[in-house]
């Protein structure tokens, strides 16, 4: 094999090499990114529902303490009426 000959081969051997190893890592690029944007595209229609839940939990836990509050506020004034109309 001449010199000419091996160096058009290495060249081939070189350029083949680089299109199929950079066609298989661009292919994972692009499944990559598609998999990105499903992701983003879900998370952005599921997000008003995720708001929706953490505004209803703090008015559930609001409305838990003031409940507390008013039973205890409740109980003290029944404790003061009763013991006043003894």
């Amino acid at each position: 094999m001449t010199p000419e000959q091996l160096a058009q081969l290495e060249k081939s051997v070189k350029e083949t090499i680089e299109k199929t190893v950079n066609g298989k890592i661009a292919n994972i690029d692009r499944k990559l990114d598609e998999y990105i944007q499903r992701d983003e595209d879900w998370k952005s229609t599921v997000q008003p529902v995720v708001d929706a839940y953490m505004t209803a939990n703090r008015i559930g836990s609001f409305v838990q303490w003031i409940s507390k509050v008013i039973l205890a506020v409740g109980v003290i004034v029944g404790v003061l009426f009763y013991t006043q109309n003894k």
